[in-house]
């Protein structure tokens, strides 16, 4: 019976650098396969926020924003009186008229405060979400780069390249901005929904900034909590 030889387990590598740069490549795919689902999982959440958020704000600009302007009807009523008071002039009565129209328009400061912080509220959310999407392009091209065919000797250089890349554009802390960014526009609609409120109704308003401090705080609160607390499993390594 002939002899046969068992077949090699390990991989046989044309280039003596291919091993090592094999062993690399193994290594950056498990780590960017964690790194990339984090990514995804934090800009499909910022995305959904966003949009849910952002109608918000637009709902309740669409029933502010016109208070900036002269009402028409507030026009129509100072033409008509215009009307009265030379009609009755000619016919020799004395008629008055205070002319509305003489004045210029000028919207309360509470309603000027309420309208630029929700519009800034929406133009940030808005940005948000450019960001995050812009986030996930750039993980798809980098997913893209890293999964080039070739040896490895000369995937691993380009895929090193990109890694610096990242690393160096710091794409976390770019995710970390984009949240911050929304928290900001978050706020900006609280203090907006809060100047309505005071110049409304000083009850409702006490109510609405305690409520809304007691969220704030707890929010920043707990923010940094998984750091603070990582668990049994964790504390005792």
């Amino acid at each position: 019976m002939a002899h046969q030889q068992a077949a090699p387990t390990d991989n046989v590598f044309l280039n003596p650098s291919d091993k090592f740069w094999n062993l690399y490549i193994v290594d950056a795919e498990k780590h960017d396969k964690i790194r990339l689902e984090r990514w995804k999982g934090d800009t499909d959440g910022i995305l959904i926020f966003t949009g849910l958020f952002a109608a918000a704000v637009a709902t309740f600009l669409v029933s502010t924003i016109p208070s900036l302007s002269p009402d028409t009807g507030d026009e129509t009523v100072a033409l008509l009186s215009q009307i009265f008071a030379v009609l009755g002039n000619q016919t020799g009565q004395n008629v008055q008229s205070t002319d509305p129209l003489l004045h210029a328009f000028k919207p309360s400061p509470s309603t000027v405060w309420v309208n630029s912080l929700w519009v800034s509220s929406l133009i940030l959310s808005l940005v948000s979400a450019l960001a995050a999407t812009l986030v996930q392009q750039w993980s798809r091209v980098y997913s893209q780069g890293t999964q080039r065919r070739g040896s490895p000797n000369i995937r691993g250089p380009v895929y090193a390249a990109l890694a610096h890349g990242v690393d160096r554009f710091h794409m976390e802390g770019a995710i970390l901005s984009v949240v911050s960014l929304l928290h900001v526009a978050v706020m900006l609609f609280f203090a907006g929904f809060l100047v309505l409120l005071w110049s409304t109704n000083p009850v409702v308003a006490i109510v609405s900034s305690t409520l809304t401090a007691t969220g704030a705080c707890v929010t920043w609160a707990s923010v940094p909590y998984p750091s603070w607390h990582p668990g049994p499993h964790i504390a005792h390594l």
